[in-house]
């Protein structure tokens, strides 16, 4: 439980940090290059529709198209560009704008390119607690843990299981609640292995967990079919 806490952890890290960041920031360390891709809001765009509008004239951050693609999951027409930033780059931030020609202003997107000097320096800043104490990805890391915690989860549950039948073929079941019933006398629930069965009244011996014997006690009590 501890395990999957720690991924639930790591991917609500992950989340409120994409959620600090937006859907139009982009982080990128100068002299690298990336594709970044987005929606075309006309039908039968060509290559010549899409423009890239600088709000400074002369920053040296450049997006050239490469090319139209339909989307996997609705088939929709997407662009996807090439992000190059050279290494002299200045650390700050360049703001870009996706438009296509005839359509609506609304449709444009306006990205935010902020370059850091060097991977370390954009790790010192990086909206993820993760990223930035630990120089690790959250969702990645949360898939790990998260892996690790399931595996330990069933590796337990078999554990029990085994358990459970290795005493059942001795003819024996497992304490699972104790209930003090006051004058020394302690009241033990247990289950019955399947084709088991006991008797209000019956004498039955009690181990301890390493298999020593401890006490006898009286059934007071059968319940279930």
């Amino acid at each position: 439980m501890i395990t999957l806490a720690v991924a639930l952890g790591l991917l609500v890290d992950g989340l409120m940090a994409e959620m600090r960041i937006g859907p139009d920031r982009v982080d990128v360390v100068a002299g690298e290059s990336m594709l970044l891709s987005g929606n075309i809001p006309l039908k039968n765009a060509v290559e010549s529709d899409f423009t890239v509008l600088k709000h400074a004239p002369d920053s040296p951050v450049e997006l050239t198209l490469e090319g139209y693609f339909s989307s996997h999951w609705f088939g929709s027409g997407m662009w996807r560009a090439r992000l190059a930033v050279p290494a002299e780059t200045a650390p700050g931030q360049y703001p870009l704008v996706v438009a296509f020609k005839d359509a609506t202003p609304q449709s444009a997107r306006r990205l935010l390119i902020v370059v850091w000097a060097s991977a370390e320096d954009m790790r010192r800043h990086a909206f993820s607690w993760t990223w930035r104490t630990l120089g690790l990805r959250p969702f990645p890391l949360a898939a790990g843990v998260g892996a690790v915690g399931l595996l330990l989860v069933a590796l337990n549950f078999w554990l029990g299981w085994s358990y459970g039948r290795l005493l059942a073929s001795r003819g024996m079941s497992e304490v699972f609640m104790l209930a003090p019933l006051g004058r020394g006398r302690v009241e033990a629930v247990c289950g019955l292995p399947a084709g088991m069965t006991v008797e209000v009244g019956q004498t039955v011996d009690i181990y301890r967990r390493d298999g020593t014997w401890r006490c006898q006690g009286c059934v007071s009590k059968v319940e279930g079919g």
